[in-house]
């Protein structure tokens, strides 16, 4: 249902919306990047329903902008208080909100905007409007929402099944199929839809989310607290959502300069093991190819098959137990191991930083902004992915020839140390040795969230 359909319209839907002790909601937005580098979140739309009630859409702008006049300051005057009203709604700590996905939500409650092309379909000019924030010269940055006592929905089934949650992604139509009775989840599917899908698929299913949402936090809710697990959301796991989402944007500094220089001197490097394996091998092969390794060392140079390592599908395994059995068999083994492991490094790690880290036009310094995972381990440990910094490779040493007619006297190399975790950086001046004195914490860590000064 429209909201601007309720009887007294949209501000009768607000002071019904304003009444109810729980709702569930989801948000509408898109995610875009700006000219400056700047993420924008476009907010669309919010799907709201309560107990027994049906789905409201809220269409924004549309719905936030009076009718009756076409007088810009008078229509926006409107337009803030009718946001206003929904702040308070976001805001109230008694209320519980539930919903999916609650952490990329907040992140777009924080800065939300709307587009200045569609505030002037409504007769709204931005460029006539005092004390308003425009971004990009494309968005209107309207005041941010904090949402109070919201709950995510995919937490309580973590929480709840931790096991088997954590196995696979979070998808809220398996966790329906799942979890609720079949007429249940029936009803949950019928009741998220519009009469004519087909021309309401700009709302991109949050209507559908939100009655879903609605329907299993009845039923999960029950169950959380029948196993005492109430405090444990509310306490730990809940609190920290609102704390990813805040790492998330703030993202992690990296050293741009430095991780440019690494991976020039490791693509050096890997052209000369490249030169360096050819020798030994007699012939020229792919270092990438396992299949191509299993050939040059088990067929073309005899070497035997180390027990365990004969069971791969094609061919023999390559893999680091099997060439720690060759180490001594053959030269061309340890420039095979050390190959992968600077191309690991090189195509991981550095390649990551390189293409995720973008330029800060503010602070002028280089940001990952990855995903914090929640609920991917069945013990509650944080991971993260885009980038995986689980895996972060430890410093790696090696040497690199100044002249290729003349590589076997020590002076005529480079030693190189490269510490991939040095290239994460803090985006804030930091007492890192305090804190990692004071709480035990590793000197990497601290770097990764950036804690500022004013947390002491």
């Amino acid at each position: 249902v429209n909201a601007h359909n309720f009887p007294g319209g949209f501000d009768g839907f607000l002071d019904q919306w304003s009444s109810v002790d729980e709702f569930s909601f989801d948000l509408h937005f898109v995610k875009r990047s700006s000219k400056l580098s700047l993420t924008i979140f476009e907010i669309l739309g919010l799907a709201v329903c309560w107990e027994n009630s049906p789905v409201y859409y809220c269409n924004f702008p549309k719905d936030l902008t009076p009718t009756g006049s076409n007088d810009s300051v008078e229509l926006w005057e409107g337009f803030r208080k009718r946001w206003s009203r929904i702040v308070g709604i976001m805001q109230q700590k008694s209320v519980k909100k539930t919903t999916w996905n609650l952490k990329n939500q907040i992140q777009a409650l924080k800065s939300p905007c709307v587009s200045c092309q569609r505030l002037a379909r409504l007769h709204l000019d931005p460029k006539t409007l005092n004390n308003i924030e425009v971004l990009d010269s494309t968005y209107v940055l309207l005041p941010p929402i904090s949402v109070y006592n919201g709950l995510d929905i995919c937490l309580v089934a973590w929480i709840l099944w931790p096991d088997e949650e954590s196995k696979t992604v979070p998808n809220l139509e398996k966790l329906v199929k799942r979890r609720l009775p079949s007429e249940a989840a029936a009803a949950a599917n019928r009741d998220g839809r519009w009469r004519n899908q087909m021309h309401k698929a700009a709302h991109n299913g949050c209507c559908r989310r939100a009655v879903q949402t609605r329907a299993l936090g009845s039923v999960l809710l029950k169950l959380l607290v029948s196993q005492n697990l109430s405090d444990l959301i509310e306490t730990v796991e809940g609190p920290l959502v609102n704390v990813l989402a805040d790492m998330e944007l703030w993202g992690i500094g990296a050293d741009m300069d430095a991780c440019l220089r690494a991976r020039h001197i490791i693509i050096t490097r890997l052209k000369e093991l490249d030169k360096e394996a050819y020798k030994l091998a007699g012939k020229s092969f792919s270092l990438n190819a396992n299949a191509d390794i299993a050939d040059i060392l088990f067929t073309h140079l005899k070497l035997p098959v180390p027990k365990g390592c004969e069971k791969g599908k094609l061919h023999p395994s390559t893999d680091k137990q099997c060439l720690d059995h060759l180490r001594d068999l053959h030269p061309i083994v340890s420039v095979i191991k050390e190959h992968r492991t600077l191309a690991k490094l090189l195509n991981g790690t550095l390649g990551s930083i390189c293409s995720r880290a973008k330029l800060c036009i503010q602070s002028q310094r280089y940001i990952i902004h990855g995903n914090w995972l929640q609920t991917s381990t069945a013990t509650g440990r944080l991971s993260m992915e885009e980038p995986n910094l689980q895996s972060v490779e430890h410093m790696v040493d090696f040497t690199t020839r100044k002249n290729d007619k003349d590589f076997t006297s020590m002076s005529m190399v480079d030693h190189h140390e490269i510490n991939a975790r040095e290239f994460f950086v803090p985006t804030q001046v930091l007492l890192v040795s305090t804190i990692v004195c004071l709480l035990n914490i590793p000197k990497t860590a601290m770097m990764i969230i950036s804690w500022p000064l004013s947390f002491f």
